[in-house]
């Protein structure tokens, strides 16, 4: 699967990415994973439009990739009905994409998960997992804002993705970032 330049241009990027600079980056085409691994473009820009691009072509596996950035950080939750919450908003969400739940119930996960996180306001890698899982079920929940508002489902899908790698720690930022960068790559191989 090769992105193009139109690709991007349509998903409509901040003003720092005009035409010009995008088709520098992408020439005749990229694909997901050199987009995950392209070292000239920031990590919150990679996170945005492979969070965006998921977004567009499926959106079930928008909610999966936001799941599991959140799974792979839940561990850091000592409290134990802190880490139900938790799991309860990812089982929701992956739920939500078997037909088996409700945007209602991924927003009611949801909001439980970020009861937890502000419980954990304190303790920055549990609160950040908590988030994290928050905005998995809320990906599911369903859009709460105008278009291009940060209550669109790419958007929490990113933050998803960005709680999660802040999670696990100053040392290992840059590496969880990169591992759930090139998780959303490969959901976006996966497609046809």
């Amino acid at each position: 699967m090769k992105i193009t330049t139109d690709d991007i241009m349509t998903l409509r990027p901040c003003p720092d990415w005009p035409r010009e600079r995008v088709a520098a980056v992408v020439g005749a085409g990229i694909n997901p994973t050199e987009i995950a691994r392209h070292p000239d473009i920031p990590v919150d820009d990679r996170r945005w439009v492979l969070s965006q691009l998921l977004a567009v072509r499926d959106l079930r596996a928008l909610v999966s990739w936001a799941c599991e950035c959140a799974q792979d950080v839940r561990h850091l939750i000592a409290d134990e009905a802190a880490r139900d919450a938790v799991d309860c908003a990812i089982q929701t969400a992956i739920a939500w994409t078997e037909g088996a739940a409700t945007a209602e119930d991924c927003r009611d996960a949801a909001h439980a998960a970020y009861a937890a996180a502000y419980a954990y306001a304190d303790a920055r890698a549990a609160n950040y997992a908590a988030y994290a899982a928050a905005y998995a079920a809320y990906v599911a929940a369903g859009p709460a804002g105008p278009a291009g508002a940060a209550g669109t489902r790419p958007a929490r899908a990113a933050a998803a993705a960005a709680y999660a790698a802040a999670a696990d720690g100053v040392d290992a930022v840059a590496a969880a970032a990169q591992r759930h960068l090139e998780t959303a790559a490969r959901y976006l191989e996966a497609q046809p």
